[in-house]
């Protein structure tokens, strides 16, 4: 029986996109771009934040609140020209996924510039499609 590269990882390493098992415990990790403006905001290469379950069902559930955080302070971090401003969407992040690691409840994202374009995209009747 063959494997290809992903089949095997998964097999191997319980990894399944941005999930990743250590042990018995999930962890979602995303790579940051290369694009400078973005590495510069977060300083390091990597996001990593654990999961705090074995529930490969709520390991998913988790994982997508956190990449949908990560989704919005990325589009908000490439349309700032400002270093300051691009770290000041980091922090904003941080606080979120600190705050998700304490409660692991979704609370309100409050990145201005993306709900004023979104509610413009819902007017328009093109819901978060028009954003990708």
């Amino acid at each position: 029986m063959s494997f290809s590269n992903l089949d095997f990882a998964t097999k191997i390493r319980g990894h399944m996109g941005n999930l990743l098992l250590r042990g018995n415990t999930y962890y979602f990790r995303k790579v940051v771009p290369e694009a400078e403006d973005v590495r510069d905001a977060f300083c390091k290469r990597e996001v990593s934040v654990s999961l705090k379950t074995k529930s490969k069902q709520l390991a998913r559930s988790r994982s997508a609140v956190i990449q949908a955080a990560l989704d919005v302070a990325l589009y908000e971090i490439r349309g700032l020209s400002d270093l300051a401003d691009r770290r000041a969407v980091y922090k904003e992040l941080k606080a979120y996924l600190d705050d998700f690691k304490v409660t692991g409840k979704a609370q309100p994202l409050c990145f201005v510039r993306f709900w004023v374009l979104l509610c413009f995209f819902y007017s328009l009747g093109q819901g978060v499609s028009m954003l990708y």
